[in-house]
């Protein structure tokens, strides 16, 4: 705030741009310089990086991740196979606000809805198995049907239960922050194809190579150990799913 003129007894002063215009006896104390208002800081959650240059980093780092895996384990046809999946949702779906997904309106799905996120990550999971079973011409073992089997199975019941969260919810608050941006929404799928690639991994290096092994013991535990996994997943995301409905009970036992 800042004095602009005095004439008499009346004083205009100037905030910004509004000036106020006021009646002032000669007796009052003088007026006083108002100090500027300190910088705004930035709100919770607000990100305090430029969107370009997040986005840079974000999708430098997750592509520098996926070309070094994928070099190490001769993984790159499985990597392009991701990362052409999701860039494929992006530049066709998101990018452009395509995100209405038609479903019962009693779903309470909003106009622009990001579940096809969570669909298309299990969508690559689903592409790059199938694609590690039919890239060779090669008799396919037991141990290399089951593990493709188990990671199918595994990534539907996946992406079924994200998509229903999704929908439920109405909204996906992880992209509040960067979807304002194209390249840094970018970098969501980026590094989501870099996750199918990791989680992957076994699968692929498994189907990738001549399995002449003789099953054993080993894996009838193995497979065991799949089943128990399994399941404490699923019941765990089935508690969780509970305790979301209704937060106010907070869950006192279960996995």
């Amino acid at each position: 705030m800042h004095i602009r003129g005095v004439r008499a007894a009346r004083v205009y002063v100037g905030c910004g741009n509004t000036s106020i215009y006021f009646w002032r006896s000669p007796a009052s104390p003088p007026l006083r310089r108002c100090r500027p208002p300190p910088p705004r800081c930035p709100a919770a959650g607000e990100p305090t990086m430029h969107p370009w240059l997040r986005g840079a980093i974000s999708n430098g780092v997750a592509g520098a991740l996926l070309l070094a895996v994928s070099q190490a384990g001769h993984l790159e046809m499985y990597a392009i196979v991701a990362l052409g999946v999701q860039w494929a949702v992006f530049f066709c779906h998101a990018m452009p606000k395509r995100s209405e997904v038609r479903v019962p309106p009693r779903l309470r799905l909003p106009k622009h809805s990001w579940a096809l996120y969570d669909l298309s990550g299990s969508a690559t999971h689903l592409a790059v198995v199938c694609f590690s079973l039919v890239s060779s011409p090669r008799v396919r073992t037991p141990r290399q049907i089951l593990c493709a089997v188990a990671s199918i199975v595994w990534l539907t019941r996946l992406g079924t239960f994200l998509f229903v969260r999704i929908c439920k919810d109405g909204k996906d608050e992880r992209f509040d922050g960067i979807k304002k941006s194209w390249l840094t929404f970018l970098g969501a799928w980026t590094i989501q194809a870099l996750w199918v690639l990791l989680i992957q991994a076994p699968v692929l290096l498994i189907n990738d190579a001549d399995d002449r092994a003789p099953t054993s013991a080993v894996d009838v535990v193995a497979a065991a150990c799949w089943v128990v996994g399994f399941g404490i997943e699923f019941m765990a995301d089935v508690q969780k799913f509970a305790f979301r409905a209704d937060p106010v009970r907070y869950p006192h036992a279960g996995l």
